[in-house]
């Protein structure tokens, strides 16, 4: 959805790293996008998303519900207070996972980086060179600890005077039902959207802005 979403509006997206399941389909997957307000377009997308249909491979047409959380952080500019200890880290090589033939690595490119003080792990197998994958991996991991870090700011400040931080994680935010209703439900708004296929091939223009414009309303008043 968010691929085919990227490629109308002209956004650059590419896979970092992908796990595929046991049997099939995508166990994770994390996407690096880049655009202009790419990030503030997806705040509306950070949460669980519940997906609802009538399994193609069970004969008994049993309803089947499947759940997937969201993350969204972003890039931010280098800070020079975030400093990287290499005995910090712990690098280890794999070959890049897939599910089979042509699309599997037969040498070590793939990197996974743990930084220990933080327990932070990231992993990349975007392209072919175990160099330019570990690049990719520490700018990720550099990333995170000041978004981290960042975010801890943010926390004693609200502390202080005494806001909570809207908590979002774990809470249904949108529901896709692709059998008899046939319909997106923002369950934020209680706004509809349909066909599902639509939705799923990219066209999320609506339910984005739906979300963002009571937002600049707020923000204005």
């Amino acid at each position: 959805m968010y691929s085919r979403w990227c490629e109308k509006k002209g956004f650059k997206f590419n896979i970092v790293d992908i796990q595929h399941g046991e049997v099939a389909g995508i166990k994770t997957a994390t996407a690096r996008i880049e655009g202009e307000f790419i990030y503030g377009l997806l705040k509306s997308e950070k949460g669980v998303h519940r997906f609802m249909r009538v399994s193609p491979f069970d004969s008994n047409k049993r309803r089947q519900t499947s759940f997937a959380r969201v993350d969204l952080i972003p890039i931010l500019e280098d800070d020079p207070e975030v400093k990287i200890d290499k005995s910090d880290l712990d690098t280890s090589f794999f070959r890049s996972s897939g599910p089979g033939g042509q699309n599997v690595n037969k040498v070590s490119t793939a990197v996974r980086i743990k930084h220990i003080p933080s327990g932070i792990v990231v992993k990349c197998q975007e392209t072919r060179s175990q160099l330019e994958n570990r690049e990719i991996a520490m700018a990720e991991l550099k990333n995170r600890l000041i978004f981290r870090a960042e975010q801890e700011s943010r926390e004693r400040i609200n502390d202080i005077s005494g806001e909570k931080s809207d908590i979002s994680f774990g809470h249904q935010i949108r529901t896709y039902i692709a059998h008899s209703r046939n319909v997106v439900i923002d369950e934020r708004s209680g706004r509809e959207y349909r066909p599902v296929e639509s939705i799923l091939d990219g066209n999320i223009d609506d339910l984005l802005m739906d979300y963002l414009k009571p937002k600049q309303k707020r923000e204005h008043e």
